[in-house]
């Protein structure tokens, strides 16, 4: 399947070298040790995004750049890590939708019994309360996209047919299918580049 998001096409090497900067209004972080990443992404996430490592491999860096638009959050991580990896986060019922983007790697998904493995040209949606896992093992690149609950709700009230979409454990959609949505995630992030 081919992506229909990249790195490339995103201009996400463009925003996370413009986040490096003191200026910026971005945020950008690089790590070379396992310590330092679970520490980022806790922080990142507000202490609700735990980070294993299970499997002894070479870690070599952990990369994270983020920005905020009003009540969306638009999130870039990079695992250059050959371990088998794992994500935790516990959801709370008012916790936002989350659009979990893979760019490079697939990654397994899990919340409650239901599970889902997500690769490059697909995009996961998690809204519902629980705990989700993701695992994968070797490098992974990541675009994840939070949109507040309230946000949400307000959007998709308007559509019937997308009334339990907010409800849902694990949702995977194939963005060739959802091209419209692929673009306007890609015109978001592109206008994050730009100051």
């Amino acid at each position: 399947m081919e992506p229909v998001l990249t790195i490339d096409k995103l201009g996400l090497t463009n925003w996370i070298a413009t986040a490096s900067s003191p200026d910026s209004r971005h945020a950008h972080f690089v790590a070379a040790d396992l310590p330092a990443a679970r520490q980022r992404i806790l922080e990142v996430s507000q202490g609700k995004c735990r980070f294993t490592v299970s499997d002894s491999g070479p870690f070599l860096q952990f990369r994270e750049a983020h920005a905020h638009a009003g009540q969306l959050a638009i999130k870039f991580f990079s695992w250059d890590c050959f371990g088998k990896c794992e994500t935790s986060v516990n959801r709370s019922p008012g916790h936002q939708i989350n659009l979990h983007i893979p760019l490079k790697g697939g990654f397994e998904a899990q919340q409650g019994r239901e599970s889902v493995f997500v690769e490059p040209g697909q995009l996961l949606v998690v809204s519902s309360p629980g705990t989700v896992r993701r695992r994968w093992e070797g490098p992974c690149d990541l675009l994840n996209v939070s949109i507040s609950r309230k946000l949400a709700v307000s959007v998709f009230s308007h559509l019937p047919e997308a009334s339990g979409f907010l409800s849902l454990p694990l949702v995977v959609l194939d963005l060739a299918q959802h091209a419209t949505f692929a673009r306007f995630i890609e015109t978001m992030v592109q206008d994050l580049g730009r100051e």
